[in-house]
């Protein structure tokens, strides 16, 4: 909740066309797949460093759920057969996110482990639910009542009063 009170707290203190770089992981801590092995968690947490404001940057072989830290100083080339690849999430969100309405107001509410963040200009809303505890549950959204598709699954999705009804997957609703 700490790292989202800081986030909504950016949206007041920087400029209104702030665009700042955003990271999942970097050299100076663990993988993020070694801190959240859970699949669907970490595929919410992936989504989440995509929709939120900013510019994403990837670390090499987070893209293939590298859990081991590389050197800085020394050749180490990243292990891309470890199992897992994000990749094609990753080609989905970034494609997403071109299409977002950042330079509207941007806000994050959270519920029980799940984020809601949203962009809101005039006649645009853009909604990302992201359950980062990996756990399902109903969650509120600055949407009319109605059926929306999920960017990421291609389903559909209904608001009813105002909220939906997630999985442990992340949900995009533009």
């Amino acid at each position: 909740e700490k790292l989202m009170d800081a986030i909504n707290y950016q949206e007041y203190i920087f400029p209104q066309n702030y665009c700042k770089l955003r990271c999942l992981e970097n050299h100076d801590q663990p993988r993020a797949a070694a801190l959240i092995p859970e699949e669907d968690r970490l595929r919410s947490w992936t989504a989440f460093s995509y929709f939120v404001r900013g510019t994403t940057l990837l670390y090499a072989g987070q893209e293939v759920c590298s859990t081991r830290q590389p050197s800085l100083f020394d050749r180490d080339t990243v292990d891309w057969n470890t199992g897992r690849d994000l990749t094609p999430l990753m080609r989905k969100l970034y494609a997403i996110k071109k299409r977002l309405p950042v330079t509207g107001a941007f806000h994050l509410d959270t519920q029980n482990g799940v984020v809601c963040a949203s962009y809101k200009l005039p006649g645009e809303t853009a909604v990302g639910v992201f359950p980062l505890d990996g756990h399902p549950g109903a969650c509120p959204v600055p949407l009319s009542d109605g059926e929306y598709r999920d960017e990421l699954a291609g389903a559909a999705v209904q608001v009813q009063a105002g909220s939906i009804s997630v999985g442990t997957e992340p949900v995009i609703l533009l």
